[in-house]
């Protein structure tokens, strides 16, 4: 069985929607082995994944967290069998992170069950260092096997939609050039639109505003007055309408793909500086008082990763 990502409410952080599961019960692991301290490297023989019955084999395991997410509350469970009667009394798993041991402890001592659930919330310290990595990675030793491994998170963001990201708005239409002009929007001496920390929930439903590069040349009516109404030659159009927080559009590829399904190939989301900056003309039309634009060189200023 792959590695399975779910986008939920899960039990335990309820009222969360931004947040996420791992889990994991068979197959091979995918190990970032950085994260390990030297000496349990060290270690001869390692598990060939989740259920191996062999004694003598040190369990290495990585889950990736996705790089949007900044993680406030996360729940680790690991699901873990002896392999025989008297091997396993030392036996411990430990959480590692850029060679350093953050958590480690025994397993069995003690106890005569042949079975254990270990449940736990993370602590700060480990919290900060799935932040920094992206991943969390954990060990089991060495005579016990790994029959299942879930963690479940929060990110910041999923409580109240704390989250946002940036939004246009259409400015006009020309209906005999079949040209759009869309852009941040600006009153009252302010811009509507906040590229640098966004400026709509991210649990909203808006449309996406997707683009296709036509390379068409501008028609002789349209007049350019400064950057927000530049040309940029392409052909523009809004989706259905998304809350990328709740459908897990975490990415940016993940939105990109919404455009081709509703539009077709090489269609994509449309990009702040798709022509100069603030805003662009294009061919096409838009609908939605306002939609989603990506801007690729502001992390905080979308709802996805730029990946």
């Amino acid at each position: 069985m792959k590695k399975v990502v779910i986008l939920s409410i899960i039990l335990g952080l309820s009222g969360v929607l931004n947040a996420g599961t791992i889990v994991k019960t068979s197959g091979a692991t995918t190990p970032h082995l950085n994260d390990f301290s030297q000496g349990r490297l060290s270690y001869p023989y390692r598990a060939s994944g989740y259920n191996d019955t062999h004694n003598d084999r040190i369990f290495f395991e990585t889950f990736k967290i996705p790089k949007s997410c900044k993680v406030i509350r996360a729940k680790f469970s690991l699901y873990v069998q002896k392999n025989s009667s008297s091997l396993n009394n030392n036996d411990s798993f430990g959480i590692e992170s850029n060679g350093q041991t953050l958590l480690s402890q025994r397993l069995w001592t003690n106890n005569p069950a042949h079975t254990r659930t270990v449940n736990m919330s993370l602590n700060n310290s480990i919290l900060n260092a799935i932040n920094n990595t992206k991943r969390f990675s954990f060990y089991v030793e060495d005579d016990t096997r790994v029959k299942k491994a879930v963690l479940s998170y929060a990110c910041a963001g999923g409580e109240g939609g704390a989250k946002k990201g940036m939004t246009w708005r259409k400015i006009s239409t020309n209906h005999t050039t079949g040209t759009t002009s869309v852009d941040c929007g600006y009153s009252n001496g302010h811009n509507e639109c906040n590229p640098y920390h966004g400026d709509h929930l991210c649990t909203q439903k808006l449309p996406i505003l997707c683009t296709l590069e036509l390379h068409g040349k501008k028609p002789a009516s349209v007049h350019v007055s400064n950057s927000r109404h530049a040309w940029s030659g392409n052909l523009v159009h809004t989706t259905r309408p998304v809350a990328p927080a709740t459908e897990h559009i975490t990415t940016l590829s993940k939105a990109n793909a919404i455009c081709v399904r509703e539009f077709g190939k090489g269609w994509r989301v449309a990009e702040f500086h798709d022509a100069r900056q603030w805003g662009f003309q294009a061919y096409g039309n838009t609908q939605g008082r306002r939609f989603w634009v990506n801007i690729k060189d502001q992390a905080d200023g979308n709802c996805w990763s730029q990946h």
